[in-house]
């Protein structure tokens, strides 16, 4: 080989980043990573020293071969003879289902001293169970090693879990080298299998059918995969389930040869467990928080319902009251449902209590609160727990009575005066005051006495805009004439005044009569009378009578003679006379 072929890889832009030597007393190694096709071919190993003929070459050197394994990392020792130090490992890439073992093995050898210690160690982890620079013997717990030959180690970890995923290498100590700490070993992974829900198929409401994958980040060589439901081993052994699902089904997964390694189940939710914080009673204004939960795989979605009101829906595993309020009382219930199904929680009551509000006071009776009656005093007021009543009368400590009517059979008048109602429950109490006024028996003649004023007073009113009103048809023919006379006593055969309306003394002095006349032409068929006279002035003695008013309406038919008749053929059978009496003066 002609001495210009030879090139340091170091300075070949092909392997630029990718190569390194390492080389202690004797012993060389060169490293390639990221090893590519075009890196097949044979590497040899020169070395020169300070003589000018001090190169040397070996030979025939080392055959490398790249394929497309991404696993594959090339290392390349370059020794005198056929002896070297080397660390080989078995396998580079290592897939364990979670809860198995797995066994990680290599090869080893020193070129020329005898070796001192050797260690398995963890390459990208703080944790390792042999430290370099304090060998440990891990030959208990989960982590041993075991040489079964010379110049062979076995790294065996029981019950692996996902933190056990990881690069691993084995170094020794040979004089005053070490060997094997550089180089990259096997990486471990560690699955655990879950079962994935990839669709629902309902073909008609009794029927629904579901696609189950067995999901995992690896997957070990040459296995098949095994499906369990309800317990039982299937027929199929295809990454894919399909099958149809009744209400309590489950399902899992394992591969081929570790059926006892198998996913967790996966169902439909269980029935909901509802919680309420606080867990006693509770106050208006407090914080309230309600918690759904249910055992489910995959993880329940929550729905919260309130009872009797459809429109009431909320999102979530928890329903969080900060501040809760009498109306937010009643009965609610969550429901759990997962892509395999849905389940309906009991319900759950919340009862919110408060104090009285201000209570509503009323009194009950038949008319006016008069001396003797009965009256009954009636309050209420809001509040949960519902309020006790007890009532009290102004300016006394002690209860008048207790409930919510408070009844006074025979009244007195020193029962008058302002009465208080107290509501009272367990969250506070509250009071609302009521006047009660009695009438006595001068109270009750006063007020019968303006009454009759008022009734007096209205009689005159009315008949006043009757002569009124009549007036108006005077002068017209066919309208009615009026006629008044002062101190008319009689007022002729056809006007004449009934004997109850004479004065009684006719010896004694009279007040002024006055009266109204009223006359009809030929045509119109009844005539009206209206005799009013004034009560006499008050008299003294024995002869002292009662103020009497009069109001006499007499109507008669005129006939087709205008001669007078009698008053026995000529009163007609229509009179109205209306009387008044005034109550007497003192």
């Amino acid at each position: 080989m002609i001495e210009n072929e030879y090139v340091d890889l170091k300075s070949d832009p092909q392997y630029d980043h990718r190569v390194k030597y390492e080389c202690w007393s004797r012993s060389c190694t060169l490293t390639i990573t990221d090893v590519r096709k075009s890196d097949s071919g044979v590497y040899r190993f020169r070395f020169i020293s300070n003589h000018p003929d001090g190169k040397f070459t070996d030979g025939p050197g080392v055959t490398l071969s790249v394929t497309d394994d991404p696993d594959l990392h090339v290392k390349v020792n370059s020794v005198y003879g056929e002896t070297c130090n080397k660390v080989i490992y078995t396998d580079r890439s290592i897939c364990a289902v979670k809860e198995s073992s797995v066994e990680i093995s290599c090869t080893y050898n020193s070129y020329y001293r005898s070796i001192t210690s050797k260690y398995w160690f963890r390459s990208n982890s703080s944790l390792q169970w042999q430290s370099p620079s304090r060998p440990q013997d891990l030959r208990t717990g989960r982590v041993q090693v075991h040489e079964t030959t010379k110049g062979r180690s076995t790294l065996r970890i029981s019950d692996v879990t996902e933190t056990d995923s990881g690069q691993y290498g084995f170094t020794f100590r040979a004089g005053g080298f070490e060997w094997g700490r550089s180089l990259s070993g096997p990486s471990l992974t560690v699955t655990a299998l879950q079962v994935q829900v990839n669709r629902v198929m309902a073909i008609d409401p009794s029927s629904v059918h579901v696609e189950l994958k067995c999901q995992s980040s690896c997957r070990p060589r040459s296995s098949s995969y095994v499906w369990f439901q309800n317990g039982r081993q299937t027929e199929s052994t295809t990454l894919y389930f399909t099958t149809r699902i009744n209400s309590g089904d489950n399902f899992s997964c394992a591969f081929n040869g570790h059926e006892n390694l198998r996913s967790p189940l996966v169902y439909a939710p269980k029935a909901p467990l509802l919680k309420m914080s606080p867990s006693g009673d509770i106050v208006m204004n407090s914080p309230v928080t309600l918690n759904c939960s249910s055992d489910a795989n995959p993880a329940a979605n929550y729905t919260w319902y309130r009872d009797s009101h459809p429109e009431f829906t909320h999102e979530g595993p928890q329903l969080v009251f900060s501040s809760i309020q009498s109306s937010d009382s009643g009965r609610f219930y969550c429901e759990a449902e997962n892509q395999l199904g849905r389940r309906r929680s009991e319900f759950v009551s919340i009862n919110v209590e408060y104090a009285p509000d201000v209570p509503s006071v009323s009194v009950v009776s038949s008319g006016e609160i008069v001396e003797g009656s009965s009256v009954t005093l009636t309050c209420s007021s809001d509040a949960n727990p519902a309020a006790n009543y007890t009532w009290y009368k102004e300016d006394e400590q002690a209860p008048k009575a207790s409930g919510q009517n408070f009844t006074i059979s025979d009244v007195r008048a020193e029962d008058g005066g302002k009465y208080s109602c107290e509501a009272q429950n367990s969250r506070g109490r509250r009071r609302s005051v009521i006047h009660v006024t009695v009438v006595t028996g001068w109270m009750k003649s006063a007020a019968a006495g303006s009454v009759s004023v008022v009734i007096v007073l209205l009689v005159f009113l009315v008949v006043f805009l009757w002569i009124r009103k009549k007036r108006f048809f005077q002068r017209t023919p066919g309208h009615v004439e009026v006629r008044c006379t002062k101190r008319q006593l009689n007022a002729g055969p056809e006007y004449e005044v009934p004997p109850a309306a004479a004065p009684r003394n006719p010896a004694a002095p009279q007040d002024d009569l006055f009266y109204a006349s009223i006359s009809f032409s030929k045509s119109q068929d009844e005539a009206l009378y209206s005799n009013v006279r004034a009560a006499p002035l008050q008299r003294r003695g024995a002869e002292e009578e009662e103020d009497v008013e009069y109001t006499m309406v007499t109507a008669q038919g005129l006939g087709a003679s205008s001669q007078p008749r009698r008053r026995e053929a000529e009163e007609d059978s229509f009179a109205l006379y209306s009387t008044v009496n005034k109550a007497q003066r003192a």
